[in-house]
Order: C-alpha cells, then sequence, then structure tokens
C-alpha cells in the first residue's frame, strides 16, 4: 500500500479469522518483505516445550475459572431461526435484547441515571444457549472484549443511530448488518418499504442524515419511574449504554456520536457485563442459581416487541421523487397522519378539505375543534391550532398587513396569536394572506412539522402537552446569500476573468428571485467589497438566518475537460445535507450541467453558521467552455433559478 505522499509501505497482518500468521522478513541489506503463514506452512514448526507447558498451564487455569456455573437458562437465548438463518443482524432477537439489558442493568445498579442502552448485532457471536450459563458461555456471545461505557447524546443523535443501523434493512431480510441496533429501555419501528437515503462516505461511514424520510419513526423512550414509554425528544439529551466499538470507537461506522460528552468509560468487559446481568435474576429453587425463566421477556427468540418491522409503501403515482412536498408526505403517510386521496394517488396540488385536516391534526392531539367546507383557508389553520393551544390570549398588533382587515372577527385574535408565535407570517408584498387556501401539500408540510414540534423538546402546547414551541408555517424565512470571495481575495482566474465577479453576478440575480418569492434576503456582499470568513458566519448568525448559501466557481488545474456542479455541506450538519442535495438536484435539473453529487467538507463558512448551510460550485472555470457559459447572462440566470428552486423546496416552496 502507499502512504500520504505516495511511497510504498510493507503491511504485514494476519489473514481472516486469525487462518495465518503475518511474517515481516528484514534482510541484511535493509530489504523488507512481508508473507502470509497459513496453518499447512507451520505444520513442521515443532513448539517450544517449555513455552508449550507455560501455555498449557495458564489455558487450563483460565478454563477453570471460566467454567464456573453462574446461572441458567430455562430459555433457548439463540440468534438463529429454525432452518439455521442467522437473525441478530437484521432483526430483533433475544440474545440482543438480554445483551441490550445487561448493559442498562449495569450502570443502573450502580446507581446511575441511564435512559437506553444499544447493542450492535455483530458483537452477538452465540448459537443455542440453554440450561447452564457459565462465565465461557457469556464469552461465547460476546467474543471480542469491548468494554462497556455511557454517554450523552441528543434525540437527533440517537434517532440517526438507529436509521444507519437500519439502512441495510430489506423486506425479505436477505441482507445483513453487524451495525443493527438491539436496544433497552427504547422501541421503535422500522418501515422497509421506505428507501434507505442515509449519507455516508466512500469507506461507509455516516456522514448526515437521509436526504428523504426517516424509515425509522414512532421511536419510544421509556420513563423508568413511571414505565411508561414516551415519544423521543429530538432536542432531548439522553444518557446512552453501549460498548466503546460502537460508542467511543464509532465502529461500523456510528459517527454521528462523534464529540458526544463521555459520562463513565471502561467499565466492564462485555462478557462481564451479561455475567453480572445474569446474577441478577432470581435463584430459583430447582436449579439452585440465578435463573431466566420460562416466563422471562427472553422466551422467544424473535424478542420482546421491542422493534417492529413492517414494508408499507408510502409512494403514490402523482408525487415526485424530487418534489418540494414528497419527504412530508412521506412522513405523515408513514405516521398515519394523512391518508392518499386514492390508494395510488395523494393530489398534492388539490385543497384540503377541513375534515381531512381536522383528522390529521387529531391523529396528532384530539380536540373538539373542526372547520367544514371543502377547502381551508389560512385562517381556519389558525384558528385549527390556536383551539388546540388553549385558546390563548393574544395581543399581536396586526396593522403592518395590508389586508388585516380582511380577517374575519371570529378568527381575529387566533390569526393574532398565530402570528406572535411565529407560525404565521406575512409574504414579501406585506400581506398576510387569510384567505389563501391550503393544498394538500401545504397541509401535508405543517401537519409534519407539528408533529415533529410535538415531539420534541420544547414544542406547542397541546392537550394534555406541558410543551411550548413556535411551529414555522409559511413565514418569511430569512435567507443569507454570499457571493464567495471579494475584493483582494479573486478567487480562481482564468481567461482575464476573476471568480469573484461570477459570484456576484448569480448572487444578485439569485436575491431577486428569492426576494419575489417572500423571502427576506441579507447579502454578505452586493459590490466587489471584501469580507473574511468568519465575518461572513457572523453575519448570518447575528440575523439569526434559516439558511445560508455561498456561492462559488471551481477549477482545477490541468483538466480543461473537466466540468460539473456540486455542493457543499458541514459532515455533522444533517439539514444542511439536505439543503445540499435540494439545491444540487434543481440546479442540475434546471441548467443541464454535468451532476458532480453532494459532499462534505470542514469549509469555515459551513462550519461556524448556526443554520443550515450549503456552498455551491457551480462549474469550472478552468473548462473553456464552462466558462463561457458562467459568463453567460442567460445561463446565470438558470443557475440562478436553480438555485432558489432548491432553496423553495427545502423550506416548503412558499407561494
Amino acid at each position: 500500500m502507499t502512504d500520504e505522499g505516495g511511497g510504498a509501505v510493507i503491511l504485514t497482518q494476519t489473514g481472516s479469522y486469525l487462518d495465518a500468521v503475518g511474517q515481516l522478513t528484514i534482510a541484511a541489506d535493509g530489504t523488507i518483505t512481508t508473507e502470509l503463514l497459513t496453518a499447512e506452512d507451520l505444520s513442521g514448526l515443532t513448539p517450544d516445550p517449555e513455552v508449550k507447558a507455560l501455555e498449557d498451564a495458564w489455558i487450563s487455569e483460565i478454563d477453570e475459572q471460566l467454567g464456573q456455573v453462574i446461572g441458567y437458562a430455562e430459555v433457548t437465548l439463540d440468534n438463529y431461526d429454525a432452518e439455521g438463518s442467522r437473525l441478530v443482524r437484521k432483526q430483533e432477537t433475544n440474545t440482543g435484547d438480554f445483551a441490550a439489558d445487561a448493559l442498562y442493568h449495569l450502570f443502573d445498579s450502580m446507581g446511575m441515571d441511564v435512559d437506553v442502552a444499544v447493542m450492535n448485532g455483530g458483537g452477538i457471536r452465540n448459537g443455542a444457549v440453554t440450561g447452564e450459563i457459565t462465565y465461557q458461555t457469556c464469552k461465547e456471545i460476546h467474543t471480542f472484549g469491548n468494554v462497556a461505557c455511557l454517554i450523552t447524546v441528543t434525540g437527533q443523535q440517537l434517532l440517526d443511530a438507529l436509521e444507519w443501523g437500519a439502512k441495510d434493512m430489506t423486506a425479505d431480510g436477505a441482507v445483513e448488518n453487524g451495525g443493527f441496533l438491539h436496544v433497552s429501555g427504547l422501541r421503535y419501528t422500522v418501515n422497509t418499504a421506505i428507501p434507505s437515503t442515509v449519507q455516508q462516505d466512500e469507506l461507509g461511514v455516516w456522514t448526515g442524515g437521509p436526504t428523504g424520510g426517516y424509515r425509522v419513526t414512532a421511536v419510544e423512550v421509556l420513563n423508568n419511574e413511571t414505565g411508561v414509554y414516551e415519544p423521543l425528544s429530538l432536542t432531548g439529551v439522553y444518557n446512552l449504554a453501549g460498548y466503546n466499538y460502537t460508542l467511543r470507537n464509532l465502529g461500523d461506522g456510528f459517527a454521528m456520536f462523534d464529540g458526544a460528552v463521555n459520562v463513565l468509560d471502561y467499565v466492564a468487559e462485555d462478557y462481564m457485563v451479561l455475567a453480572d446481568y445474569l446474577q441478577s435474576f432470581p435463584v430459583d429453587e430447582a436449579t439452585g442459581l440465578p435463573t431466566i425463566s420460562v416466563g422471562s421477556q427472553y422466551a422467544d427468540v424473535n424478542g420482546s416487541g421491542r422493534i417492529t418491522i413492517v414494508h408499507e409503501p408510502v409512494g403514490y403515482a402523482d408525487v415526485a421523487e424530487g418534489a418540494w412536498y414528497a419527504g412530508a408526505v412521506s412522513y405523515v403517510t408513514a405516521n398515519g397522519l394523512m391518508a392518499g386521496a386514492t390508494e395510488t394517488t395523494f393530489a398534492p396540488n388539490a385543497p384540503i378539505t377541513g375534515a381531512d385536516l381536522t383528522a390529521a391534526l387529531n391523529a396528532i392531539a384530539p380536540a373538539e375543534a373542526e372547520t367544514g367546507g371543502q377547502s381551508v383557508t389560512r385562517e381556519a389553520l389558525a384558528a385549527l391550532l390556536w383551539i388546540r393551544a388553549g385558546s390563548p390570549a393574544a395581543g399581536a398588533d396586526l396593522s403592518a398587513f395590508s389586508d388585516a382587515d380582511s380577517i374575519s372577527g371570529e378568527n381575529r385574535t387566533a390569526m393574532a396569536w398565530a402570528v406572535s408565535q411565529g407560525l404565521l407570517a406575512g409574504y414579501g408584498n406585506g400581506t398576510l394572506g387569510p384567505d389563501g387556501i391550503l393544498t394538500r401539500a401545504q397541509a401535508a408540510t405543517v401537519v409534519m412539522r407539528l408533529h415533529q414540534a410535538v415531539l420534541s423538546e420544547g414544542g406547542l402546547a397541546l392537550p394534555n402537552d406541558s410543551q411550548q414551541t413556535a411551529v414555522q408555517w409559511e413565514r418569511q424565512f430569512t435567507v443569507v446569500i454570499d457571493p464567495g470571495h471579494g475584493g483582494r481575495q479573486p478567487g480562481a482566474h482564468y481567461s482575464g476573468v476573476s471568480e469573484k465577479e461570477i459570484n456576484l453576478a448569480v448572487a444578485l440575480k439569485l436575491e431577486a428571485l428569492l426576494t419575489a418569492r417572500g423571502y427576506q434576503v441579507v447579502m454578505t456582499r452586493s459590490d466587489d467589497t471584501g469580507i473574511g470568513l468568519y465575518e461572513r458566519a457572523e453575519l448570518a448568525n447575528a440575523f439569526g438566518a434559516d439558511l445560508f448559501v455561498s456561492l462559488h466557481s471551481n477549477a482545477m488545474a490541468n483538466a480543461p475537460n473537466f466540468q460539473g456542479i456540486l455542493t457543499y455541506h458541514y459532515p455533522s450538519n444533517s439539514s444542511g445535507a439536505e439543503l445540499a442535495q435540494s439545491i444540487q438536484t434543481a440546479v442540475c435539473q434546471v441548467t443541464g450541467g454535468t451532476d458532480r453529487g453532494v459532499r462534505s467538507a470542514d469549509f469555515v463558512v459551513l462550519r461556524e453558521t448556526d443554520m443550515s448551510a450549503a456552498l455551491v460550485e457551480m462549474g469550472y472555470m478552468s473548462s473553456p467552455g464552462e466558462l463561457a457559459r458562467l459568463l453567460d447572462a442567460s445561463y446565470q440566470d438558470k443557475l440562478a433559478q436553480g438555485i432558489a428552486e432548491g432553496i423553495a423546496q427545502y423550506l416548503g416552496a412558499p407561494e
């Protein structure tokens, strides 16, 4: 293999599963060679008698200690079905449940605050285990010698971990994944009909959440005080137990845990965690040992129902995969919040009826409020949400909106409350649009956001819910447009043209398009002014912007034929990845440019911004053909149009 500088590096290793021994030979002249020696190659070697005696004595002593009987299983802990097919890497098993519970029990018995435990399927190696259990049996379940640890994560990190573990699952169970997560203190559903769009790099390491809908839904965490499962809060904080391989070393690509707060590390080796848990079971009179009884939750090899796997297609013939509302339609369908117009269509552009909207909202939080009629206006939506929030008093001044007088008297307080809470905002032309008709696509978007807000910390206060939030729906989003370079920083320079000129030309066109759509647009520069990278990010943060989009033009030395568009996001920013993908898809469709894909990068303007951020490389100035297009005003119009469309699709395409 080669090192970073291209130099040759000799690598010595064993074969898979220790079926060979690596031999490194350094000759007298300094030449280094390496080879694998198989069992056949080593068959003629005679072990040193003294070393062999020491080895045998040590093994005998260890075997005696590991052979101690420490418990009994009336059930059969297994990971295989009756036909001998391995299950543990693609579905819940009773051994997986037992291993996850052992981790939970370890920290709970230490008096630590533990909420959830996870166990990767690849770390569970046993066949059928029943009857007497020894330490050796526990080592046959966990063979790697990993150590238990406890970290603090957010609900979003936990959801992303479950999604990552479920990325390879199929309806027929044909695909295994060692990162499939068994759980304790938590339950969830996987819909294999939803394609996995979770992001990863070329090494199979997680780089961001799915660009489409999550196939993992209905995630609930056990409240260990009340014994009741409660919806996962994406912004909530949880103490997560697991092994260092997954949580600390990020094995199987679990990079969403990178940077998580370490609470306690290197507590106990994996097989001892199992042994400790086993010895906590009641001693049975018949066996005289701690016993896992037939009546326990481990009686079924398929587990105790913590992980539900379904295959429920949520696609509709009239919902294009790249449509701005496709993710919302998938979400509300998968979560049972809205149904299609027919079995095969959703009718996204049709007005939603009052009855259908009421049903969707009632699926989140039942209430008696209802609106009739065949369509729903913005003020009717405000009234529905206001009633569900307990009809609070509101004193927002609506006089700034030119059409405020058109709001009906009975809904005026509701609309004022919705505006004061940020639920509704005016359009760019200074109107509130109370009579605007909601389409089914728009309704799906607001229902999805409402549902996510209710599940999150700080969620909207609804009946039997003490949370508070300001859910955004058709508000005036703030978008920061950043024309790259400027001033004394020209960027790439080809054929007498500086990159900064192209970036600014497209940015000004984009500003006009977004303003016309009703967005508040902030420019980091509107002329040939120099501004630092950190200053650009600080400006966006100071405005409390919703999005940050930086525009650049690319270059590749000595590659005049290389062309294309690509978009970057920060590695750990899943919302930024979603924004980048939305822009990349739209701008390539509008311009017809070569799609170079979406990538992650540690750029200052992506790392230091607090909001969803993307950096668009609009084309290669080093390609004479592409440079000509970048300088063409009509092509610049297409670039701006495509980027604006991508932004609109990400934000929900406000009218």
